[in-house]
């Protein structure tokens, strides 16, 4: 058995000049054709060989998916190579010890679309549009959070290793009053990408910092006639969450029942049904089913 060696260019285009013929097949989604794709086509061959440029260096990365779609490259009655593509970045061929990562990934994608294969081109297309609205999304955030949390934000958090007793040190020094400070964060909590649940990580944040303020603080702030929106939905969400009830377990219970009912009216406007449904349930009329 022949020891795998790194991707490379030459090696890849060797075996492509080789190939008369290629047969999509092994599609490993249900919206593929069930009949395996055959290319005869030259100038279709020619565009394959330009769609599969690699980079340069050899990043040694290694998909852990069975990939998508597996070109079978053959000459004539011979079977040459079986190349995997995964997502559109990257190829595997069994000579390699790691994938070959392509330079961009449009070219492929659009050679397999024109061959009637193009939900993956599809696919990458919206992942492209979600990319974009995340960071918009993200880029929101950031500007409404609170200016004196700023120099602690860190674009790669992933709910581990904040230093939670500078931010509240920063909060305390910009807002000393207990009010003012828990209304800024919810009205910074009040402004994510819609989804009371299943958000981006580092939405937790304010809900993090709320948490060390007593819910009779929240409860004052939420009595005054000046509330924003914002501070509306932070609240509604804050208050109608799972850490709020895991870890204030009876505060819940009482809250005004003229806060409850403003609170469930907000819940119940929202366009997303699990907001509703946890408002429903949070800020129920009954006391005792909250």
């Amino acid at each position: 058995m022949n020891e795998r060696v790194a991707p490379s260019q030459q090696a890849l285009s060797e075996v492509l000049a080789s190939t008369t013929w290629v047969c999509i097949a092994r599609i490993m989604r249900e919206k593929a054709p069930e009949v395996p794709i055959e290319v005869r086509a030259p100038e279709k061959l020619v565009e394959l060989g330009r769609s599969l440029e690699l980079v340069e260096e050899d990043p040694q990365v290694v998909c852990m998916c069975s990939g998508d779609v597996a070109l079978e490259l053959h000459d004539g009655a011979k079977l040459l190579a079986v190349l995997t593509v995964h997502h559109g970045t990257s190829i595997s061929w069994d000579r390699w010890k790691s994938h070959g990562v392509l330079r961009e990934p449009r070219p492929i994608l659009d050679w397999l679309a024109s061959l009637g294969v193009s939900w993956l081109l599809e696919e990458h297309l919206e992942a492209q549009q979600r990319s974009v609205e995340d960071s918009k999304a993200e880029a929101r955030w950031i500007q409404a959070m609170p200016p004196c949390l700023a120099p602690f934000w860190d674009p790669a958090y992933d709910g581990r290793g904040m230093d939670w007793d500078s931010l509240q040190e920063a909060l305390v020094a910009a807002y000393p009053d207990p009010e003012a400070r828990v209304r800024a964060l919810l009205s910074w909590f009040g402004q994510g990408e819609g989804p009371w649940s299943g958000f981006p990580v580092y939405e937790e944040i304010p809900e993090v910092l709320l948490l060390d303020h007593s819910t009779e603080v929240i409860v004052s702030a939420l009595l005054r006639d000046d509330l924003s929106p914002a501070e509306w939905e932070g609240a509604a969400r804050y208050l109608s969450g799972w850490e709020f009830s895991k870890k204030k377990p009876q505060d819940r219970l009482f809250l005004p029942e003229s806060l409850r009912t403003r609170l469930r009216q907000h819940g119940m406007a929202s366009s997303h049904k699990g907001n509703r449904m946890r408002a429903m349930h949070a800020f129920a009329e009954d006391v005792s089913s909250c």
